[in-house]
Parts: C-alpha cells; structure tokens; sequence
C-alpha cells in the first residue's frame, strides 16, 4: 500500500510536467500564427489600398470589437471548461484566416472582406483568447513556481518575435498569402494540442468546497449541495443579462479591494498607449519609407533578441528584488526609449531604441501578471484577466487610427512625440502610486500586501 504513494506522486508530477509542455506549445502556436499574421496584413492592406490610415482603421475597429467583448469573455472563461475555449478560439480562428488566404489567392480580397474577417477573429478572442491563460493556473499551483513561469512565457514570447516576425516576412515575400494559410494550421495545433492537456481544466466551483465543510452529516449536505449545484446550473443556462453584469462586477470588486491593482489598471493603460504610439509609429513609418515586410520583421526579431535576454534577467533577479523598485527603474527607462524615437526614428535607430524596450519589458510583465495571477482566486482568473485587458487597450484601440492618420499626412515625428509624452505620465503615475512603488519582492505579496493609503483611490 505504501508503495504505490511514491509512484502516485511521480506519475502526478509527470503529468503535470507534460500538460505544461502541451500548454507551451498550444500557446506558442498561437503566438506564431498571430506574429505572422500582423506582419502581413497591414502590407495587404497598404497593396489594396495604398494608404496607412486604412491600415490603422482596420487595426482599431478590430480592437474596438474585442474590447467591446472583452468582459464577457472574462465571465465565459469563468464558466466554461478552459479547454472548449481553448478549442474555439484555435478552430475559429484557423477557419478565418483560411478564408482571408483563399480570397487573397483568388483575387477577390476586398477591403470589406478584410474588415469582416479582423472583426470576426477579434470578438472571438475577445470570448475565448484569455482561456489558455487561464488555464495555466490549474497546471502551475504554486505561487513562485507562477511567477517563474511568466518569465519563461516570457522568453518563449521572445524566441517567438524572433522567428515569427521575420518568417512572416519571408512567407509574404514568396506568396502574399501564405503567412495566413500558415497561420490557420498553427491554431487548428492550438486546438490538438490543449485536446492532450490531463489536468482538468474547468474552473473552480465554490460550491464544491461548501459541500465539503461538514462531513458530519452526509444525505442533509449532500441534498444541500444538490439543490445549490442545480440552482447554479439553472442560473448559467438561462445566460440572463442581469447574472453577466453581476460577474463582472466581481472581477472589478476584486480588482477595486486590491490597491496595488487597482492602481495597475491606470498605470498599465498609459504604458501600453505610450509604447503602442511608439510601435505603430515605426510600423507605418517604415512601411510608407517603402521598407519591406522582412526588413520590418527584423525590427521586431531586435526588439525580442533583447526580450529574451531580459526575461533571463527577470527570471533570475526578480525574486531578489523589491518589485516597486524595478517597475519605476523599467518605466524611467521605457520614457527613455519613446523619447529617443521621437528625436531619431531612422530605421537603424529604430532597431536600437526598440531593442532596448524588449530588454526592460519582462521586468514589468512579470511583476504585473505575477502579482495579478499570484493574488486572484481560480474562480475569477478569467474576470480579473478581462479587465485587466481592457485597461491595457482601452486608449490602445485607437492608437493605429491615429499614427496611421498622422504618417500618412507626414507628421511622423508627432506621432512618435505622443508616445514618448504618454510614457512620461505614466511614469509620473507610479511615483504617485505608493501601493506598486512599495510592492516587495514575490515571497512577501501574500504575507506583507503593500497598504492602502488613500493615494490610489
């Protein structure tokens, strides 16, 4: 009897050894079908139309449509087996890009068609996208092994950017629709692979651990927990609009109580609106400059060389460090790289400044979504997510419409001064934030939460 325990245990860890293998490269497929997809189609649109400004407007109306189902994919996520959704989004999404690749090939793409498609695959990852992310918390239990993970996620962002970018690139160049025939193989493997994943990943059910509060008293808690289990299930089948809203407002409350997130969900919005000016601004630049999808590839493959050595960094430090401390050095330092591109955005200067930007990014990727993960229960992981998400992009969706307006009326060197003036507030909001500039290291987030002194209100 003893002896079975230790081979018990083992095949466990084994097996959650290798649903997190099968998790990598279900996401990583993911990863690579997206990077090659956004460096060929803004090229088709620019061929179709020639103009940016219709490739920001594509942009932004397809992150509108996400943002617009962001927050009840956050409780779709919550609610339904992880996997389905995982299965949703690499089928639908595999389906879409199909599509768009035949019609390019047959040379009925129209700008209409491409409007319909983006919209399609943006408000199904809208419903389905966080799921993996989501899931990863049923695999990864422990809250430092978590945090360890981020950094590994990554580096394997960053090998991704590496590869993805310029192979998209090359795809384009040989035939304008093979990335996204490519890219709809690579997410039909997201759905194979989250199918061989073990570990159950439906998410928490609170009333499972109130059945278990008083064994004491089998038949009466067990009727109980039937009639509980029956009202629930009569409650998420009847999808009532009144029930979504009141989930949502659990992910905000949750957020609302926690200081150092709710201030993250400020801070977060300026970082990312200020690198998306930045990003968006070299993009269409050089793609108006007439630089090719490969040269414009190798740009992003700089920017994640760098990546990678900055998640090695994270990785090993992190633990040592007081996260405050290294949000403020990270965001002094990405102000640095947005104001140098407004004063010099030559395409080599480019390859320098958003190189440097990939070396400081998983610091503060790292400490945000450890800390998130690290701190919200497994029954609102994929709430907390969407919301979270939605303050990343909120300013962000329309950040394409305007650099794409702006280089294609020559103001460029605007474009990338608004990145660099946004990067500046947001590092004026962490020094205003005592409850992220005080965070400490990883092992003192549950023990010590930083105080809430009314500056983050």
């Amino acid at each position: 009897m003893t002896s079975k325990t230790p081979e018990n245990d083992d095949s466990k860890v084994m097996h959650l050894s290798s649903d997190y293998g099968l998790w990598l490269g279900a996401s990583t497929s993911d990863m690579l079908g997206r990077s090659l997809c956004n460096i060929a189609l803004p090229y088709v649109i620019v061929s179709l139309t020639g103009s940016t400004s219709r490739a920001g407007l594509v942009e932004t109306v397809g992150m509108v449509a996400y943002l617009a189902v962001t927050l009840f994919g956050g409780v779709v996520v919550d609610r339904i087996d992880r996997r389905r959704g995982m299965y949703a989004r690499g089928l639908s999404g595999g389906i879409l890009w199909l599509v768009l690749a035949l019609l390019l090939v047959s040379g009925m793409l129209r700008l209409w068609h491409i409007f319909v498609i983006v919209v399609a695959i943006r408000v199904l990852d809208g419903l389905f996208g966080m799921a993996d992310n989501a899931a990863l918390r049923s695999i990864v239990t422990d809250d430092v092994a978590f945090t360890r993970a981020v950094s590994i996620n990554q580096a394997r962002n960053a090998v991704v950017r590496i590869g993805g970018g310029p192979l998209g690139g090359f795809l384009y160049g040989i035939v304008h629709a093979l990335p996204f025939f490519v890219a709809s193989v690579l997410l039909a493997l997201l759905a194979l692979l989250a199918r061989l994943i073990r570990v159950n990943l439906r998410p928490p059910q609170p009333s499972e651990h109130d059945e278990s509060q008083d064994p004491g008293q089998p038949s009466e808690q067990s009727s109980q927990g039937d009639d509980r289990t029956a009202r629930a299930t009569r409650a998420e089948s009847s999808g009532q609009v009144r029930r979504v809203f009141t989930d949502i407002a659990d992910g905000c409350r949750f957020i609302w109580n926690e200081p150092a997130m709710r201030a993250s969900v400020l801070i977060l919005m300026l970082v990312n609106t200020g690198f998306a000016f930045t990003l968006n601004s070299a993009s269409y630049h050089l793609i108006r400059s007439g630089y090719s999808a490969f040269q414009l590839s190798l740009m992003e493959a700089a920017y994640a060389v760098l990546l990678i050595i900055g998640s090695a960094l994270a990785s090993r430090f992190l633990q040592r460090l007081r996260a405050g401390r290294v949000l403020l050095v990270a965001f002094v330092a990405m102000f640095g790289v947005s104001a140098a591109s407004a004063v010099n955005h030559a395409y080599v200067a480019l390859l320098v400044w958003l190189a440097l930007y990939g070396l400081v990014f998983p610091f503060v990727a790292s400490v945000i979504q450890g800390y998130t993960f690290s701190t919200t229960p497994g029954a609102l992981q994929g709430r907390v997510n969407s919301v979270l998400a939605i303050s990343e992009l909120l300013l962000t969706a329309f950040v394409p419409a305007v650099t794409g307006a702006l280089v294609q009326q020559g103001y460029a060197t605007p474009s990338f001064g608004l990145g660099a003036l946004i990067a500046g507030l947001a590092v004026l909001a962490l020094v205003a934030s005592r409850s992220l500039r005080t965070l400490g290291k990883p092992s003192q987030w549950h023990a010590d939460p930083p105080s809430n002194d009314g500056d983050d209100a």
